[in-house]
């Protein structure tokens, strides 16, 4: 099958940013975004094409604060999972600005850092709630741009139909998989042994006998190679010819 993509990760994008800078309106099962309520809505549509066209400053300043949002989340969860160190704020939303911007958006800036800190030496903190969106920003932006590589592995696997697989191994190659798509290969290599171990028993040690006589600090799972090994010598011994040397 073709590589395929996602035709709604960028869809979706977008409709997180308006998400995460609060310019939206939800009321009576209807989700306005890209404007803060319906009436504004209806006033942006009205507009003439030259004030809609000025509006790119406003655009960027949006895209800042959503990319800001996404940042706080992605510290938050970084203390929480990760032994490494808060990952350093990145945007691109300031790219390429004209002159006349620059100054705008400098201005709007300094107006809110003003604001942030009218109290010196009180740093607010910010609230269990405001803390929640943040990781849950962070964490829709991640799994939005997994996506399509989520999509273009999935279908690049061929169709599977075994019958009378065990249980353990059906939730292992579930699993397995799962990591694969997301792309967590250490884990999916890791499952891929407990696979590959448990189709093992299955086959060689049914019943336990091996594991059971085992050493306390002996491999089991290379245990159960050699016993497979041992029962493909005497097969092995009547290949001749291409068939040995395949």
């Amino acid at each position: 099958m073709g590589t395929q993509s996602s035709k709604r990760a960028g869809m979706l994008k977008r409709v997180l940013q308006h998400l995460n800078n609060g310019n939206y309106d939800e009321e009576n099962g209807y989700i306005v975004l890209g404007a803060s309520s319906v009436r504004d809505m209806i006033m942006d549509l009205t507009d003439p094409p030259r004030a809609r066209r000025g509006r790119g400053l406003e655009e960027r300043v949006g895209k800042l604060v959503s990319d800001s949002k996404v940042h706080d989340g992605r510290v938050q969860s970084t203390r929480r999972t990760s032994l490494d160190k808060p990952p350093e704020f990145k945007t691109n939303a300031l790219g390429n600005l004209l002159p006349e911007e620059r100054r705008a958006l400098h201005d709007l800036l300094e107006k809110a850092l003003q604001e942030k800190s009218a109290s010196p030496g009180q740093q607010r903190q910010p609230s269990e709630s405001e803390m929640e969106d943040a990781i849950d920003a962070a964490f829709a932006e991640e799994v939005v741009g997994k996506l399509p590589k989520l999509v273009e592995r999935a279908t690049s696997l061929d169709e599977l139909n075994l019958r009378a697989v065990p249980n353990d191994i059906k939730q292992y190659f579930h699993e397995a998989h799962r990591c694969y798509l997301y792309g967590f290969h250490v884990a999916c290599a890791v499952l891929c042994r407990a696979i590959l171990e448990s189709a093992h028993k299955a086959t060689t040690d049914p019943r336990g006998l091996i594991e059971r006589s085992l050493p306390k600090n002996a491999s089991y799972f290379k245990e159960l190679i050699k016993m497979q090994r041992r029962c493909m010598m005497p097969w092995m011994g009547k290949m001749t010819g291409p068939a040995l040397s395949m």
